[in-house]
């Protein structure tokens, strides 16, 4: 795999369960790929604070039953 590829990782991260998973995944990536960052979107910012390989910004759910349009914003943040 060439290390030089130029890309991110994205994720939508709203509610306990979801942050939770979103922290794993960091950690995971922080070791694996450290020199990559994460871009994630959820509604408690200040929990992934300690991660230098995350960018993480406020967001409320807009989807009605579902965030599933809700993930693309992530990307718009960029």
């Amino acid at each position: 795999m060439d290390k030089n590829n130029n890309f991110c990782f994205c994720t939508l991260a709203l509610g306990k369960p979801y942050r939770v998973q979103a922290k794993n995944l960091i950690e995971d990536l922080e070791r694996y790929a450290s020199n990559h960052k994460v871009i994630v979107g959820t509604d408690y910012p200040s929990f992934l604070n300690n991660y230098p390989n995350v960018v993480a910004f406020p967001h409320k759910q807009k989807g009605t039953l579902h965030c599933y349009h809700d993930k693309r914003l992530p990307l718009k943040n960029l």
